[in-house]
């Protein structure tokens, strides 16, 4: 009872304020959603016939790291876990299809609670990734309000951390599953076991097909949000333009700060040097790495990024700051730079174009360790040995 008390305690603390944030995420995404070139990804195996049952809970079901990681492991472990997906909001246009997915938002908690009371899950799969600053805004009190639901149902949970915070704390969670040894060591209190599970990436569908040569193109795939980048992201891509006439760059996404992007290029008369793509399907992403030459990423935050292997798959050396997990997943911090150096990212990209063998001989070495440590196959095999771990109540291994 007093777990239920919480949640509800909880759900009344949502303001119209944060109501009303969903009712812009959900315009913010209808406004691209709708284009006939993001057809959705087509799910295999799916839907299951397995007995055993999960249920997945993520802040949204729109393109990004978090969605991909359930949409992998329910195509992945479809023989063993029929999945379902309960999210507060859903885009107007599903990005990956066919999936189970419902939306409850805050004021629908009672439903959640019915649903997993009645048809009770084997296990709860949370996906969290709201911030030390929106904990009581209207997804970090969904999120608070679900974990203590599963509290009051005495479900089992494993609590995926998929972005540099705090997880959060209640007795269901059996394990603590963070994206990066960067983010364990940075925020893993200790409460309960933890592992460290790269999300994986399918190579197969990132995976160069021909030699592209030299192209003198530049490039990054990142939503244009303030979650990575800030406005002074695009500088460094303007600074190359403005050095080296004959290097283009292709910027690949859609989100908050992409008026201030365009505005900036057209304002610096680059707009034929600097060629923005918008939102793009998952199938056609590949094309767009075989554009570039050098994947740039200028951000200020980063918890682990799939854009990053994804490039490294496709054999393209990483230019961009030292932050969070890129000197991680890279392996060194040799191609970046202090965060917010703006010039000396710029110089490191323009010193790595004069040098094309060098590229190359980078590009191999990515190649190499991204399918030695970031594939598909790897995570999942992780994934099965903790649900079964959890599912039998021992501790999972470290």
């Amino acid at each position: 009872m007093r777990a239920r008390n919480i949640w509800k305690k909880a759900a009344l603390k949502v303001s119209n304020r944060a109501l009303r944030h969903h009712q812009r995420v959900n315009a913010w995404l209808k406004s691209f959603d709708g284009s006939e070139q993001r057809a959705p990804y087509l799910l295999r195996n799916n839907p299951s016939t397995a007995d055993r049952r999960v249920v997945h809970f993520n802040g949204n079901f729109s393109v990004g790291g978090s969605t991909q990681l359930i949409v992998d492991l329910i195509e992945l472990m479809s023989d063993s876990y029929r999945q379902e997906v309960i999210v507060p909001f859903l885009p107007p246009r599903l990005p990956y299809q066919p999936v189970d997915v419902r939306a409850f938002d805050t004021t629908q908690l009672e439903e959640v609670r019915s649903l997993l009371k009645g048809h009770r899950p084997d296990l709860v799969h949370i996906h969290y990734w709201s911030r030390a600053e929106n904990r009581f805004d209207a997804t970090g009190v969904w999120y608070a309000s679900v974990l203590a639901i599963c509290a009051e149902l005495d479900l089992p949970v494993i609590q995926n951390v998929n972005v540099p915070t705090k997880p959060m704390r209640g007795d269901p969670i059996r394990c603590n599953v963070f994206v990066s040894e960067f983010v364990r060591s940075n925020f893993d209190e200790g409460a309960v076991p933890s592992e460290v599970i790269y999300p994986g990436s399918d190579f197969t569908h990132f995976e160069q097909t021909e030699d592209r040569g030299f192209l003198d193109t530049i490039g990054m795939v990142y939503r244009l949000d303030n979650d990575k980048l800030s406005a002074r992201s695009i500088e460094p891509f303007i600074l190359v333009a403005r050095a080296r006439t004959s290097t283009r760059s292709i910027i690949v996404g859609e989100g908050g700060l992409s008026n201030y992007f365009r505005h900036r290029v057209e304002q610096e008369g680059l707009g034929d040097r600097i060629h923005f793509v918008g939102m793009v399907s998952y199938a056609d992403l590949p094309k767009w790495y075989e554009r570039m030459n050098l994947f740039v990423a200028p951000v200020h935050n980063e918890s682990f990024g799939q854009v990053s292997p994804f490039a490294m798959s496709m054999g393209l050396p990483i230019a961009g700051y030292d932050v969070g997990a890129l000197p991680e997943i890279l392996g060194s911090n040799d191609t970046l730079v202090d965060v917010g150096d703006e010039k000396a990212l710029a110089n490191l990209i323009l010193e790595l174009l004069s040098a094309p063998d060098q590229l190359s001989r980078l590009g191999a070495a990515n190649r190499q360790r991204a399918h030695a440590l970031f594939s598909r196959p790897a995570m999942i095999d992780r994934y099965r040995r903790l649900y079964s771990e959890v599912l039998a109540r021992r501790v999972p291994l470290a």
